[in-house]
């Protein structure tokens, strides 16, 4: 499988999944939904960087968390997880 087979099916997998009001019930789907960003993704990434960021953008944690997951911890390090959506992804493509 080559990289891109990797993001599309790590992608798809994750359609359907909602943000949190709350930081219960990360792992699951639709549970607890709500408008408060709070994810599985940014819980991840905050274990993997060792900083807190719930509540941070869905978006930006989940493009986080699928970069790590394909390029590794030290890779998504180079790149600042504190900046918006699209121009993380403009980040995320020069550093690859």
């Amino acid at each position: 499988m080559n990289r891109l087979e990797s993001i599309l099916g790590r992608l798809t997998r994750e359609i359907g999944y909602l943000e949190k009001e709350t930081n219960n019930r990360l792992d699951e789907g639709t549970a607890n939904a709500g408008d408060n960003n709070y994810t599985k993704y940014a819980r991840d990434y905050s274990d993997w960087m060792k900083i807190s960021l719930q509540g941070q953008a869905w978006c930006a944690m989940f493009l986080s968390w699928i970069f790590v997951q394909e390029y590794g911890l030290d890779a998504a390090k180079k790149v600042n997880s504190r900046v918006k959506c699209l121009r993380m992804v403009r980040k995320y493509q020069t550093a690859v």
